[in-house]
């Protein structure tokens, strides 16, 4: 079940746009800006398939839920109205209601954001779309990263992520040694972290994938794709490898959100190809710097990023990234049948 940050109508300084006919009302640009203390509030979301859509009953809340000061009952019906979008930075946020059957105009009851949100800071945007059947509007549709102390294999052995710099060489699995263009990294404290578990890392434990995959705990972001290679990726997929984001493998044994953790600090490896890469011995991918992905990043990161591809046009996958719904799929399968994830 998705975990999600939502910020309250009243945690703005200005009132949000209404829905009116299934988009906002008003015209571009709008802009947004959040009081000073606001936060957000986390959500949890019951929901048959992994987008935010506009319409139906099948989107509810897990448990009494307050947001602002509006308590929702166990139950309640969570629908999106419309996105906005930067168009230059990717940035998206997507307007909801509560309760209903999705149809609702009107004022709305929150607002989620592709990247959180900082008090003080005005947020514009220049497009705006219906939220219905919005095939890049995912639950986890956020940037994937490593956390600190994850093992990397390069040409000198195993190093650990934190240690890399820019033109070091990392072994990838279809190019050999790759330098490193760029990382990025980005420190979740305690109390951040406290108020969004929808950022709190996936531990995979030692051997949870296959044997000596990963040769040690790995924790990753709940985005960050993991390559699985089977017979039954091969069944579904019409190929035996696609990457599967982790918070997807926690309906397996080992796998699971680090309750524990208290404080994260992410990286992000940056190549001039999507790679496969080894952390703690298991293949999983670099940043995928996709629109949501680039979305995610922090202004000073998004500079950085562009300063080093000025004229980035975009990257393929390394491998498939089936749909969030089919990823559950694969890895229900794979637990009614007992097969590790990389066969091999």
């Amino acid at each position: 079940m998705p975990f999600l940050t939502i910020y309250a109508p009243e945690d703005f300084v200005t009132t949000l746009p209404a829905e009116s006919g299934g988009a906002a009302a008003g015209s571009a640009p709008f802009s947004i800006t959040l009081k000073a203390g606001a936060v957000g509030y986390t959500i949890e979301i019951d929901d048959d398939d992994d987008l935010v859509d506009e319409v139906g009953t099948t989107q509810t809340l897990v448990g009494d839920t307050t947001i602002g000061t509006t308590t929702y009952p166990s139950g309640t019906t969570f629908h999106s109205a419309y996105d906005l979008i930067n168009t230059s930075s990717g940035h998206q946020v997507t307007s909801v209601h509560f309760g209903s059957d999705g149809y609702q105009q009107g004022a709305v009851q929150g607002l989620i954001s592709t990247i959180p949100l900082e008090p003080g800071v005005t947020y514009t945007f220049d497009f705006e779309r219906t939220s219905h059947l919005q095939p890049t509007n995912d639950y986890f549709a956020y940037t994937a990263c490593l956390t600190r102390g994850t093992m990397l294999r390069t040409p000198a052995g195993e190093v650990a992520v934190e240690t890399l710099r820019p033109g070091d060489l990392v072994e990838t699995l279809d190019d050999g040694p790759q330098p490193l263009r760029l990382m990025l990294s980005r420190r979740i404290g305690p109390v951040e972290l406290a108020r969004h578990d929808d950022l709190r890392p996936v531990r995979i434990a030692a051997d949870a994938m296959a044997p000596g995959q990963p040769a040690a705990d790995l924790h990753v972001s709940p985005q960050h794709r993991m390559l699985v290679r089977s017979r039954v990726a091969a069944r579904m997929f019409g190929g035996p490898e696609v990457l599967v984001a982790a918070r997807k493998l926690t309906e397996l044994p080992g796998i699971d959100s680090d309750e524990r953790a208290t404080e994260v600090e992410y990286f992000h490896l940056v190549f001039d190809d999507h790679q496969v890469v080894f952390a703690n011995g298991a293949p999983t991918e670099s940043f995928y710097p996709g629109p949501m992905g680039l979305a995610a990043l922090s202004p000073e990161a998004r500079a950085e990023f562009e300063a080093v591809f000025p004229d980035f046009g975009g990257m393929r996958p390394a491998r498939p990234i089936p749909p969030g719904g089919r990823q559950r799929g694969l890895v229900r399968r794979h637990a009614r049948n007992g097969r590790p994830l990389n066969e091999g």
